[in-house]
């Protein structure tokens, strides 16, 4: 067996969601309208948060740029920081 020096596989987002779609029905456009109405009048009113539903929902520029849920939703505001060390691919 040879030594593997790449990186192992990864599966994109785009992938996992049309995976989702094709396999489960998931309907991702309808839960997508969903986010959309329950952040309309925070997104208007210029909001960088709003928790709707037990979920926080950060806002960047007029658009949904995460959910936060749990502790990393009462946090004061959102540590992109504190997220990239979470993540550290995202670095």
């Amino acid at each position: 067996m040879k030594n593997r020096t790449e990186p192992a596989p990864t599966v994109s987002d785009h992938a996992l969601l049309r995976w989702l779609e094709r396999r489960y029905g998931f309907d991702v456009a309808a839960e997508r309208r969903k986010i959309d109405s329950l952040c309309d009048t925070a997104i208007r009113a210029g909001a960088k948060t709003i928790k709707v539903e037990g979920v926080q929902f950060v806002i960047k520029n007029g658009r949904v740029i995460t959910t936060l849920e749990g502790s990393m939703a009462t946090t004061p505001r959102y540590d992109k920081q504190r997220l990239q060390e979470r993540r550290p691919e995202a670095r």
